[in-house]
């Protein structure tokens, strides 16, 4: 089999990590290169490097499948040019060419997400335009642009989550957990007192679930809606007294699942929040059965860019000086 000519991509990073909210995040710049390997002579009339962020609109994912151009928004495009179009192309001889690239981009961009509710994704793509009826040489890379509204340590030391509340003179309860701030991987441990000011009401179960809620504009400007429970856990009511409170602990534990879970955002596309609810169940001695609703927020950060906002650069493998961005490498 003959070797073929070619174009490859390479990326710093496949992965963007944009620091604060939409209003306060600073920019990021996406580096790389596009290397041509050329086995045999051809004619190239153009070389380029496109980043690229498209939303698609449609809850439809036939509609995707089928590449419905009303359902996609180019919100962002930047395009650099290593060989501007001509109308005679140019003969490149056997050998590597390699094109080094800096894409800035601003820190208001949304986050890549793909639900069925919303789809945004970011592509970079190096292009070589052949003479002829020749092929294109053609290579793209999935960039994954995530979001980490708060600084690490803020993530690590936010609040405790407290809810008090009475009940009709009967009970009052407290919901305690020791963070309103959460990666999908932990375990979310939470803790439920009960105070009964009636020798005649006893707590016999407690339940507690966290739900996503997706919020996304449709095709059609409309709003689409998904609330899904993600976690849930429950126990009967079996604990001992701390003061005048029952507390009665139980585990929201990570499952296979996790995985699936998006981090809070909110942009002109998508809407993602997270609720804890906690159900205290009652009985009387009259075998009356009254249940208490508990509704609160709960954060989650994306894993992933809590990881790498962690990790230490790397300085051994720092460039001893910057590459020259508009210079044409050949290698043979």
């Amino acid at each position: 089999m003959w070797p073929a000519n070619s174009i490859s991509l390479c990326l710093q990073s496949e992965t963007i990590v944009l620091h604060g909210t939409s209003e306060s995040a600073p920019g990021q710049i996406l580096r790389g290169s596009a290397t041509l390997d050329i086995q045999y002579q051809t004619k190239i009339s153009s070389i380029t490097v496109v980043f690229k962020g498209t939303a698609y609109a449609s809850t439809s994912m036939l509609m995707l499948s089928v590449g419905s151009k009303q359902s996609r928004d180019v919100f962002y495009q930047r395009e650099i040019e290593f060989l501007r179009t001509i109308e005679v192309a140019k003969n490149f001889s056997p050998g590597q060419y390699i094109y080094h690239f800096e894409i800035p981009f601003s820190g208001d961009l949304p986050e890549s997400i793909s639900s069925s509710l919303s789809h945004i994704k970011y592509v970079t793509t190096a292009v070589a335009k052949r003479g002829g009826f020749a092929k294109n040489l053609k290579d793209s890379k999935v960039v994954n642009v995530l979001r980490l509204s708060q600084p690490v340590s803020e993530v690590e030391e936010s609040q405790s989550l407290v809810r008090f509340g009475e009940l009709e003179s009967e009970l009052a309860f407290c919901i305690f957990s020791p963070s309103i701030v959460y990666s999908p991987d932990n375990d979310i441990p939470i803790q439920i007192g009960v105070d009964s000011f009636k020798t005649d009401v006893k707590v016999s179960e407690v339940q507690a679930a966290i739900y996503e809620v997706i919020k996304a504009t449709s095709q059609d400007g409309r709003f689409k809606v998904r609330r899904s429970k993600i976690r849930e856990a429950s126990c009967r009511w079996n604990t001992k007294s701390y003061g005048k409170m029952w507390i009665q602990p139980i585990t929201l534990t990570a499952n296979k699942k996790s995985t699936e879970v998006f981090s809070d955002r909110e942009n002109d596309y998508v809407t993602v929040h997270h609720e804890l609810n906690v159900i205290i169940t009652l009985v009387k001695r009259s075998n009356i059965r009254k249940r208490i609703i508990v509704r609160t927020s709960l954060q989650f950060v994306d894993s992933e860019a809590l990881r790498i906002a962690k990790a230490l650069p790397c300085y051994e493998q720092s460039l001893v000086a910057p590459p020259c961005y508009f210079h044409l490498d050949k290698k043979h």
